[in-house]
């Protein structure tokens, strides 16, 4: 009987060995990028200490928010500088690309900061919020011009902010639901009303699709009996109407450049252990495209797994956010990845 307990054992400590060396693959194909480790210290700012919301400006090159601490003082509060980085995603250089914009300490690590890009590359929307503060800013690579589209003062807004892919207008949340604004002023429209105060319910990370006729968005609501929060990635017209409820369970939506399919990031397996899912917008049902590791970094955000999709201008690749890349001390590190979809 003792034999048999301990075959048995064996057997069961043999799998379990071999179901962690399976998680540790993030995919078969997935390719580094970048960490922030890489980035270059800055005389100015000093060193990268979060790299995030990585997206496309075509001809394969990505760009991605590099945020950086400043500190002059022992006692005196940090501020955060917030640069824009690019490269190649077929090879190349890190080289810096957007401008160096200083604020009061973002909320988190990992949160409180988007940027988002027109397809050309032309326009970069770069959105933050912090503990009193949001802004939204618009970047002009060509001519290198910074306009801030809602100032600081405002506290309607959330930090979460998309360009249109002509760069004529922005969508953005706040508490009362999601908004599209023209680049230039007037009036927000709303087009889906929400009401925090009353029932908690809001809207997350919206984004455009490439050919302009439609916004996805997460539906944030409460789930009463569970005692947490649904999300369920939507589709709404660009003139708006009657939202589409597309992926429960999903955040952080991606349009791929035919705007036919979205890539998201979920937990459908296993609780905490997030990979990125492809989904049809016909309603298909969504492939699932990275396994993340069952790692213990240092950064808990994306905790155990990837997130923050997005697709190359070919649609050839998807890159993503994950924590398994080590510093010297053994620490994981945020680093962005590279996965061929096809």
């Amino acid at each position: 009987m003792k034999r048999l307990a301990i075959w048995l054992l064996l057997l069961g400590l043999l799998t379990m060995f071999s179901a962690c060396e399976e998680e540790q693959i993030i995919t078969d194909n997935a390719q580094f990028l970048i960490s922030e480790l890489d980035i270059p210290e800055n005389t100015i700012w000093g060193n990268c200490y979060a790299m995030d919301s990585p997206v496309s400006i075509g001809n394969n090159h990505l760009a991605f928010l590099c945020l950086f601490h400043t500190q002059t003082g022992l006692y005196q509060r940090k501020r955060t500088s917030i640069a824009v980085g690019s490269i190649d995603l077929n090879g190349g250089d890190f080289q810096f690309i957007g401008p160096g914009i200083s604020c009061e300490e973002l909320f988190y690590y990992w949160e409180g900061h988007r940027l988002d890009a027109t397809p050309d590359g032309r326009y970069l929307l770069i959105s933050g919020q912090g503990n009193s503060f949001t802004f939204i800013y618009l970047f002009d690579t060509t001519t290198g011009s910074l306009q801030e589209i809602i100032p600081q003062e405002d506290r309607q807004i959330d930090n979460d902010a998309c360009i249109s892919p002509d760069g004529q207008w922005i969508a953005y949340t706040s508490q009362d639901g999601l908004w599209k604004m023209k680049i230039d002023g007037g009036e927000p429209i709303l087009l889906v009303a929400t009401d925090f105060q009353t029932d908690y319910t809001y809207i997350d990370y919206p984004a455009w699709s490439p050919d302009g006729s439609q916004l996805a968005f997460v539906l944030c609501e409460p789930d009463e009996q569970e005692d947490s929060t649904n999300h369920t990635i939507c589709t709404i017209p660009f003139n708006g109407g009657t939202y589409q409820r597309m992926v429960v369970g999903a955040i952080e939506p991606s349009w791929s450049p035919d705007s036919k399919s979205i890539a998201f990031v979920s937990d459908f397996a296993t609780w905490g252990d997030k990979a990125i899912y492809i989904a049809p917008v016909d309603g298909s049902s969504p492939t699932k495209i990275t396994y993340p590791p069952l790692a213990d970094g240092y950064f808990d955000i994306p905790p155990n797994g990837d997130g923050v999709p997005c697709w190359s201008s070919d649609g050839q690749w998807i890159v993503f956010r994950s924590d398994v890349r080590q510093d010297p001390s053994g620490h994981t590190r945020p680093s962005l990845w590279k996965i061929n979809v096809n």
